[in-house]
């Protein structure tokens, strides 16, 4: 009798360390999903973080290019403007400033200017 409490005493044992085991398992393998979910989630988040940045980043590059393109439009015309006083000869502008003269002293002469 004694031989059958004890196979029964072990039995019973072998049966309450599986479930134990078992439990420990589910649990770690819950953990282990848990943990995964919150490791995805993150992923997630540092996801759409960045694509914030890259919107935000898109937009600022696309307002330094209205800007450059405002600045390359005012070199274009600074460098017409260059060209075309280049090409004014010195007797042309000899000339423009002959008739600002003659013509600021005609308009003293007739009063029109006070000195």
């Amino acid at each position: 009798m004694s031989e059958r409490k004890t196979r029964r005493y072990l039995n019973h044992a072998i049966g309450e360390l599986i479930l134990v085991v078992f439990g420990i398992l589910t649990a770690l393998q819950i953990n282990n999903w848990n943990e995964e979910r919150l490791e995805q989630r993150q992923i997630a988040d540092y996801a759409h973080a960045l694509i914030k940045d890259l919107e935000r980043d898109l937009a600022m590059a696309a307002i330094i290019k209205l800007e450059i393109d405002v600045l390359i439009n005012k070199i274009d015309t600074l460098h017409k403007h260059s060209i075309w006083i280049q090409s004014w000869s010195k007797s042309s502008a000899l000339t423009v400033g002959k008739k600002i003269f003659t013509s600021w002293i005609a308009r003293s002469r007739s009063g029109l200017l006070s000195l």
